[in-house]
């Protein structure tokens, strides 16, 4: 599993969004390896294999690393990490997984980790940890390469073996946004409903309406999924309870009411689902994982020898 850096993409497939389109964006762009481990979960989660986890909390290690200047300045405070972790624990808490902060949060000097930690790969394995979920602060997240025209990347999961690590721009870092708990999805092998369509959105006047292509224009191995479901196994995030999404968010999803006329390649009316956690809809009261979501983090999560998960907190035991 690889970060796939779209910007080239983005700028072949709307140039609309360099007119002065300025959006908060997710930099994870999932790969063929990726799917197939979707694939592969799914068919792990049919066999009963989630019967081992039971009922009981699991307990997620983090470790937080917040990242700084040379002089150690203009890093965030112990405080809205406490707050971002308590935000994370909130959402996810009826899949009973709790996250904790293993071995104290990390501290890192570093001019260019700070302006930009994917820029500092080398620094970033230095620090990372091999039994914990690592989540790396920084005053932007822009993929190595630069970020996505039209967007500022919010954060993204890096999933090579070499890396396997989340990067979170500081300004998202806090009680309340939903970057973190996205990128977490990321980490657990969730893709964008919207897959296919990362690099760019629909409009009319680029896809047509209906949508005149079966193939998602982003990675054409991928089709379009269809607003009835049919293709839901093979298109889209392959996941059958999360409605088709032609990256529908991006224009008009800021008060997570989709009012857009788009429709699929067999004409029907795309009806997407606004609030779910990892699509791109803003401003939602209550994001929420689906079923099938929640079954595919589970089964990553059993998954994930590497975490130390046996951790029980002294108030539970």
């Amino acid at each position: 599993m690889i970060v796939r850096i779209s910007t080239l993409l983005f700028m072949l497939a709307l140039p609309i969004l360099l007119l002065g389109q300025t959006r908060g964006v997710c930099g994870f762009d999932s790969d063929k390896a990726f799917g197939q481990n979707i694939q592969e979960l799914k068919k792990w989660v049919a066999e009963g294999n989630l019967s081992t986890r039971g009922n009981v909390v699991t307990y997620v290690p983090v470790k937080f690393h917040i990242i700084s200047k040379n002089d150690g300045s203009k890093g965030l405070s112990e405080q809205v990490v406490l707050d971002a972790l308590c935000h994370l624990n909130e959402e996810y808490a009826d899949q009973d997984i709790q996250f904790y902060i293993y071995g104290g949060i990390k501290y890192i000097k570093n001019d260019l980790a700070y302006n930009n930690p994917g820029d500092a790969e080398l620094v970033l394995q230095g620090n990372k940890d091999s039994k914990a979920m690592n989540i790396f602060m920084g005053l932007n997240a822009n993929p190595p390469g630069g970020g996505i025209p039209g967007g500022t990347t919010l954060g993204y999961f890096a999933g090579s073996p070499s890396q396997d690590w989340i990067i979170i721009k500081n300004s998202e870092v806090n009680g309340f946004a939903s970057t973190i708990p996205h990128e977490v999805g990321h980490y657990f092998n969730l893709d964008h409903p919207f897959n296919g369509w990362d690099c760019t959105a629909w409009t009319e006047a680029e896809h047509g309406n209906p949508v005149s292509s079966l193939m998602s224009p982003c990675d054409p191995s991928v089709p379009n999924e269809f607003a009835n479901g049919d293709n839901c196994q093979v298109a889209g995030d392959f996941l059958c309870d999360t409605p088709a999404d032609y990256n529908l968010g991006y224009f008009d999803g800021n008060d997570c009411n989709y009012t857009g006329n788009c429709k699929d390649p067999n004409g029907d009316q795309m009806q997407p689902d606004e609030d779910n956690f990892m699509g791109y809809f803003n401003g939602c009261a209550d994001y929420f994982f689906s079923g099938q979501q929640k079954q595919i983090i589970a089964a990553r999560l059993l998954q994930r020898t590497n975490l130390e998960t046996d951790f029980i907190p002294s108030s539970v035991s």
